[in-house]
């Protein structure tokens, strides 16, 4: 991980890789527009796709969370070989505005920045600084908040047996 979130993990199991897959569909519902605006109290942990041996799955929440990993894996020889990252357009958006706040920042150290206020620089330096670490700290934290969550339950799933 270098600015935006993203972890790649496994799981090891003693099961085969089609029981393998078929724990993760009892895990899974497919994708509808009713999961992603009203998901009822029953539904499964997880909503996404299984192609073959490759998946792509993200945790069903009743709470908004821009930055809810999504879960990209594949099973071979009894093992999930895992990739969490974030929402494409999501990343995007974080890595412009988190360069457009840091060459902000940058920028105020250069001479000319309205010199005729002594504390325009200093303003600008705290503010764009402030922004910077309070958006990577929101994306971070937000992510590993649900990760940690994910991970629980596809561990637990997997490891109880």
């Amino acid at each position: 991980m270098i600015l935006i979130p993203y972890e790649k993990f496994e799981i090891q199991t003693a099961k085969s890789d089609t029981e393998v897959l078929g724990k993760i569909a009892q895990l899974t519902d497919g994708p509808s527009l009713k999961l992603l605006f009203y998901p009822p109290a029953d539904s499964k942990p997880f909503v996404g796709t299984i192609t073959g041996s490759r998946f792509k799955i993200r945790r069903i929440i009743r709470y908004r969370n821009s930055f809810m990993p999504i879960i990209c894996g594949r099973v071979e020889n009894s093992t999930l070989f895992l990739t969490a990252r974030l929402h494409a357009i999501v990343a995007v958006f974080m890595s412009l505005w988190l360069s457009g706040v840091f060459f902000a920042f940058i920028g105020s150290f250069i001479p000319g920045i309205d010199e005729n206020s002594p504390t325009a620089p200093v303003v600008l330096r705290m503010g764009s600084g402030a922004m910077f670490i309070f958006g990577y700290l929101l994306c971070l934290l937000s992510f590993r908040f649900e990760l940690k969550k994910a991970k629980k339950i596809l561990e637990g799933y997997f490891y109880k047996d």
